[in-house]
């Protein structure tokens, strides 16, 4: 007599059972190098959004009547610090494209701040698979002083 399958149950064979577990083997590879990859990435946005707000907040403080450049580097150290980068990163004041305190600009002069920071000293990983470890992310906000 002929075994025949239930009509709602199909037919398991037993030698595919560890094929499933071949393909994950295989397959397992290239999925964790897509996950580390989408997070790497996530991390270089994160840290850039980081930058551009500690420099929006360092220029701002920097157009304000009687502001310094030991006001605005304060600043921009506490906005890197409240997001978790490290404070080391490169801070450029200029007045009118001219590296000079703020102090001495006038009304409706051009202050912009550069913040920059080496991508190694941020990224999570130290693979430099997704992001080279040598680049350099920065942002420049640029604003007119107030009187």
């Amino acid at each position: 007599m002929i075994r025949q399958a239930h009509p709602l149950r199909p037919i398991v064979h037993r030698c595919r059972r560890g094929a499933a577990l071949v393909e994950l083997a295989l397959l397992l590879p290239v999925l964790g190098t897509v996950v580390l990859g989408v997070c790497e990435i996530g991390q270089v946005l994160r840290v850039h959004a980081s930058l551009t707000e500690a420099a929006r907040k360092g220029c701002a403080t920097g157009t304000l009547p009687g502001s310094s450049n030991a006001d605005i580097i304060g600043d921009v150290q506490s906005a890197l610090s409240d997001s978790g980068l490290p404070t080391s990163a490169t801070i450029t004041v200029k007045v009118n494209d001219i590296i000079a305190n703020v102090a001495t600009a006038k009304r409706n002069d051009k202050v912009s701040v550069a913040v920059s920071l080496p991508t190694a000293q941020a990224a999570w990983t130290g693979s430099n698979v997704f992001v080279l470890q040598s680049s350099v992310q920065s942002e420049v906000i640029v604003m007119l002083k107030q009187d």
